[in-house]
């Protein structure tokens, strides 16, 4: 129980002091997370998914340094001729246009940019804060929220993905899928039983709505964590 609560305390005085996201800072961020990897190639399109992990972060839009002393900390981006990936933006721009949101997913590719020589600039999410002392800590319900997401959620869609790379996961949901879930995928289930590559209609009616759906839980998600950090006394 101590050790439980001095996370917490720990985690609030990280953030105690961070401005709320806005309602549209939060929107953008949904369209942000949908769009920073290709999700279609490394998230199965296949119900549950994996769990992102949405909370705010003191250091959101900044790079983390590891340098060759073994020392670690945070670092504005500023100079776009470091731009290693299609999501860099300058922290400036990041806080204005999502505030301090951040997500953390165990899929996606790992990213790490530098040398041993001059040190890394490591670009994987983590659920986990720098504080200002220097310690990690980790981020507490409800302060960090779950919100299960599929490859469908990115706007791209390939089948060849679908039936190979997440063949075991493809396996399991016709198994042991839930009967709703199975209804809502009935377009998709019966393209796949007819080897149909192409889209159709109804396969292209399904991704969205899917799509959509997706997205109405990552906001909910977002939304339930930003009521908890309003209830936080302010200092």
């Amino acid at each position: 129980m101590v050790s439980i609560l001095r996370r917490m305390s720990g985690y609030l005085d990280a953030i105690r002091g961070l401005p709320a996201p806005t309602v549209r800072q939060t929107e953008r961020f949904v369209d942000f997370v949908a769009h920073a990897h290709s999700w279609y190639k490394h998230l199965p399109v296949w119900p549950p998914g994996l769990p992102f992990t949405f909370f705010l972060d003191p250091n959101s839009g900044r790079d983390l340094v590891h340098l060759p002393g073994g020392d670690s900390g945070y670092v504005d981006r500023t100079d776009e001729s470091k731009a290693f990936h299609y999501t860099w933006i300058p922290t400036a721009e990041y806080r204005s246009r999502f505030g301090h949101w951040q997500y953390h997913a165990d899929a996606g590719p790992g990213l790490l940019v530098g040398s041993t020589g001059r040190g890394w600039t490591d670009l994987n999410s983590r659920a986990v804060v720098l504080s200002e002392e220097g310690d990690w800590v980790s981020v507490p319900p409800p302060y960090a929220a779950e919100c299960p997401l599929t490859g469908l959620v990115h706007k791209r869609f390939n089948m060849i993905f679908a039936l190979d790379r997440f063949r075991d996961a493809h396996a399991a949901f016709v198994a042991g899928g839930s009967d709703a879930d199975r209804l809502r995928y009935t377009p998709l289930l019966r393209a796949l039983e007819r080897e149909q590559v192409g889209r159709s209609a109804e396969l292209d009616a399904f991704l969205d709505a899917e799509r959509a759906r997706l997205r109405d839980a990552m906001r909910d998600t977002l939304m339930r964590v930003r009521e908890a950090v309003d209830r936080i006394p302010r200092a």
